[in-house]
């Protein structure tokens, strides 16, 4: 069973579509809840691939698994994911071993065609993003793919792109019901009171699939 950091990772990875390593550099300063629950999370151009500045959004859900993480760690830290050093961020090597094992543990193994990583969940991101009918270029920027980024950042609309993700991503990116969810964040309190070549390519409907039931069945435990 996936702990409460791990449901937050997760949540967080499959939501922004961000890379790992710009999660886990990840500060709370950088994470700016508006007042209708979701969060905007800034990347400063020095901190992207594409050396161009960036926003990243997460949903309602997967800020109350973020908040529900800090109630279950137990102590104060600037890093949302912060290592056993409370003053230093959550190492790379220390997240892929854990993420690897969650995929292991639900039947997704590497075999060669099929290639499981945090990675994969940028890719996730990327296509559910898409099926929700969000503009490909908003997709793009959010993403942080780098030729795009890198052509068009001087004319992005963010708050444009922010207003069209919330309206047509924000439920689609939400795995439980918000009755269902609330209830989770209580049983959490109350025990504090725990894809390189495949991505080079989109993932298939089938894979697409496989992560959605192993989203699913990790924030459900």
């Amino acid at each position: 069973m996936a702990n409460a950091q791990y449901k937050a990772l997760i949540g967080f990875l499959a939501c922004s579509g961000m890379r790992i390593g710009e999660v886990l550099s990840r500060k709370w300063s950088d994470v700016e809840v508006r007042p209708d629950g979701y969060a905007r999370v800034t990347l400063r151009a020095g901190e992207t691939k594409a050396r161009k500045p960036r926003y990243a959004f997460l949903t309602r859900e997967t800020v109350l698994w973020l908040r529900t993480f800090t109630i279950w760690l137990g102590v104060k830290s600037e890093w949302v994911f912060p290592g056993e050093n409370e003053t230093k961020a959550l190492q790379y090597g220390t997240a892929l071993e854990q993420i690897k094992r969650l995929f292991d543990r639900n039947g997704m193994k590497d075999n060669g065609p099929e290639i499981f990583t945090p990675h994969s969940f940028r890719t996730f991101a990327d296509a559910q993003m898409r099926k929700a009918g969000l503009d490909s270029k908003y997709v793009s920027a959010i993403i942080g793919h780098v030729n795009k980024l890198q052509s068009e950042a001087s004319y992005l609309d963010w708050t444009e792109i922010e207003k069209e993700w919330v309206a047509k991503c924000e439920q689609k990116l939400t795995w439980l019901a918000d009755s269902t969810l609330l209830n989770r964040l209580s049983e959490e309190k109350n025990k504090t009171a725990n894809l390189e070549s495949l991505l080079s390519m989109a993932l298939s409907p089938a894979q697409i699939e496989k992560l959605k039931e192993f989203i699913a069945g990790e924030i459900k435990r």
